[in-house]
């Protein structure tokens, strides 16, 4: 309901003594009709708030907002630090920019009130962090960017309450000195339970792209994460869990890609960390471990499942490293250079199948463990399978279900370790090495077995190896909503 509209309904209410209001519900109409105001930097906070005689400052405009009203705010740069306002469920309050007409607020926004949406509206230039969310549930911001700001672009916190409902979509987080995506803090409490980061672009901030400490049913799909040059681009850290990272771009960072569990030199190591899903993913060209799970205490339940992983470092930092885990599942990825293609250390009841590991200078598959930092772990209950090794280095195997082993060839690795059953030591023969598709006369195809979960869609007579189908298949599986994701699949 525009506003003199809602000014007149309440006169007539007013003069009828409250019958007009039960007379319209009595008809069947909802007198709660939702208002727009506007803010113009030509208005006036004494005004009335409507297109004509708008308001002057967002803080006073957004002050008189109710539940499922919208404020409407024209182009220009408004230099002050607005608030949130609490809607309702079914009622958010939105702030929003007018069609076709650029605002920017030039200071940091503060929401600590819940059912509150900001939609096509740029922030710069806080004096600390750019969006604080602090104790508020289903917080929107959309349509927006994030940018300049000498602490984190977002920090989303609990404080003394578990936050839910935490949406971040088609935002630009750029330039901020922290963090990009800052979600949670390191008090060893959940903090947030339900947040998605999606279809967004979160680059060339100072420290991590995107961070999230004590988080729970977390999802970051569709983004890209790029030239971060601090840290690394996405951060899971310690007690989340139930997370799934689908579908991003990953690259240029100046550490890990994707690092789940603990940031390098953490002084919060990971403890409880679980049910992790990173699939769909191409990480390409960060400075340090493309996908890295790094973890004091043994977490659970982790899929890595058709990503693609290419040239990064080749000294020092490898394609996949895994450091202690349980219950890990690596199906169909493509991972192409780094230092040795595929490292884990310290696993157990894990699988490895349907991979391509291929152009490292040192050996493209590698378990290492000891019995001084892997006691109960020394990489047991490992199976791997129908993968494909292919590097200048020989196989170094230790520690593989409680043995120790050094294997220079493929026929000795089988032999030493009972592994490798339809395992392959071969050069690809991609098709392409920009988008590192199989060939068609690709000796890979057709060389995989069935995993629930990632294989459904393929072609011939079985599986391909790698993160895509020759032909006639689909990387693409319907995503599944992260709670619940304890079920195992190997």
């Amino acid at each position: 309901m525009k506003t003199r509209y809602k000014s007149l309904f309440n006169s007539l209410n007013a003069a009828f003594g409250g019958w007009f209001v039960i007379g319209f519900l009595v008809a069947g109409v909802d007198p709660c009709v939702a208002a727009e105001y506007f803010v113009s930097t030509a208005g006036n906070n004494a005004n009335s708030g409507g297109l004509a005689a708008p308001w002057r400052t967002i803080t006073y405009g957004v002050a008189r907002l109710n539940p499922g009203d919208i404020l409407t705010i024209r182009g220009g740069t408004y230099t002050e630090n607005p608030p949130g306002k609490a809607g309702t469920a079914g009622r958010m309050i939105e702030v929003r920019s007018f069609p076709g007409e650029t605002v920017i607020v030039r200071g940091y926004w503060v929401v600590t009130q819940s059912f509150f949406r900001v939609n096509g509206i740029i922030q710069e230039g806080a004096s600390g962090s750019g969006v604080l969310i602090s104790g508020a549930s289903n917080v929107e911001f959309i349509n927006c960017s994030v940018r300049n700001n000498p602490g984190h672009g977002f920090y989303i916190r609990g404080q003394t309450v578990t936050i839910t409902g935490i949406l971040i979509r088609n935002c630009k987080v750029s330039g901020n000195t922290l963090i990009g995506v800052r979600g949670g803090s390191d008090n060893w409490t959940v903090q947030i339970d339900g947040m998605i980061v999606e279809d967004s672009e979160i680059s060339g901030n100072g420290n991590d792209g995107l961070a999230c400490s004590n988080c729970r049913n977390l999802t970051i799909r569709r983004n890209v994460v790029k030239g971060n040059t601090g840290e690394d681009g996405i951060d899971i850290k310690q007690l989340s869990s139930h997370v799934l990272i689908e579908q991003n771009i990953v690259s240029g960072n100046k550490q890990a890609g994707i690092m789940i569990n603990a940031a390098h030199g953490d002084e919060f190591p990971i403890y409880g960390g679980t049910n992790v899903i990173i699939r769909q993913n191409v990480v390409s060209n960060n400075g340090a471990h493309g996908i890295r799970l790094n973890s004091k205490e043994h977490g659970g339940y982790f899929i890595i499942a058709r990503n693609v992983i290419v040239q990064n470092p080749a000294t020092g930092f490898d394609g996949i490293y895994l450091f202690r885990g349980d219950n890990i599942g690596i199906y169909n990825n493509t991972v192409i250079g780094g230092n040795r293609a595929f490292v884990g250390q310290c696993l157990r009841a894990s699988v490895i199948r349907n991979n391509i590991f291929v152009d490292s200078p040192n050996p493209a598959f590698h378990f290492q463990g000891s019995s001084a930092n892997c006691t109960g772990y020394e990489n047991g209950l490992i199976t791997e399978d129908h993968n494909n090794f292919q590097s200048t280095g020989t196989y170094i195997i230790t520690w593989i279900n409680g043995k120790q082993y050094t294997s220079g060839t493929l026929g000795n690795y089988r032999t030493d370790s009972q592994q490798g059953t339809g395992t392959l030591s071969t050069k690809p023969l991609f098709s392409s090495t920009s988008t590192y598709d199989l060939g068609s006369n690709s000796p890979l195809i057709d060389r995989g077995v069935s995993v629930a979960g990632v294989t459904e869609a393929f072609a011939g007579a079985a599986p391909d190896l790698g993160y895509k189908e020759y032909t006639g298949g689909s990387i693409l599986i319907t995503p599944a909503a992260p709670t619940g994701l304890n079920t195992r699949v190997f």
